[in-house]
């Protein structure tokens, strides 16, 4: 392992307000047990030189909060917003179902082909995440950084770092509240990336 590695723990928003739905852009604060879930997910996670957080209340209220507690410096990265879901923002699965029956399995299953109306493209939405993210990593080297991000934003992530086609990103689980970490090293051919699995 390189000691001069840097490391990334993505960690998802904890349950907001309203469960799960298509949220997107809406700015939805956490719920009482989302707020339970990321405290609890944190708890024995220490060392971080940066948190780095959307600007959404469900991320950046609890980073602000960690931030303070912990003495931490806080960033605030417009581009790690959640992806749009456009016409489907707010509505939960069932809802869009009733409307367009089987359109919520279509998309999941590629989403890149199956685009919702009206949201963001998905090439634009990769594009502004991995300049966030290549900033980030070069900013940061050698450190350990939190980022408190959404399910797409830490999906976009591990296709750009471990090469991963965007059509199939919805077959990795990121549960509320989950850490995924991963780690930068630098060699002479360039940055490798490392999935890290966490042991028990």
């Amino acid at each position: 392992m390189d000691d001069k590695a840097t490391t990334i723990d993505m960690i998802r928003h904890g349950e907001p307000q309203g469960g799960t739905r298509f949220r997107g852009y809406l700015d939805h604060p956490l719920s009482e047990l989302g707020w339970q879930q990321m405290q609890d997910a944190v708890a024995g996670y220490h060392g971080w030189d940066l948190v780095c957080s959307s600007p959404l209340k469900r991320c950046s209220e609890f980073a602000k909060k960690l931030s303070y507690e912990r003495n931490i410096p806080l960033q605030i990265v417009e581009q790690f917003k959640e992806v749009s879901f456009g016409d489907w923002q707010g509505k939960t699965y069932e809802e869009v179902e009733q409307v367009t029956p089987g359109a919520v399995d279509r998309f999941f299953a590629d989403p890149v082909e199956n685009q919702i109306p009206n949201s963001e493209d998905f090439d634009v939405f990769n594009a502004r995440v991995h300049e966030a993210f290549t900033k980030l990593i070069a900013d940061n080297d050698g450190k350990r950084v939190l980022l408190v991000g959404h399910g797409a934003v830490i999906r976009s992530a591990l296709n750009l770092m471990l090469d991963l086609p965007m059509n199939n990103i919805f077959r990795i689980e990121v549960q509320f509240a989950s850490i995924t970490t991963i780690r930068v090293e630098r060699s002479e051919a360039g940055l490798k990336y490392f999935l890290v699995a966490h042991g028990s």
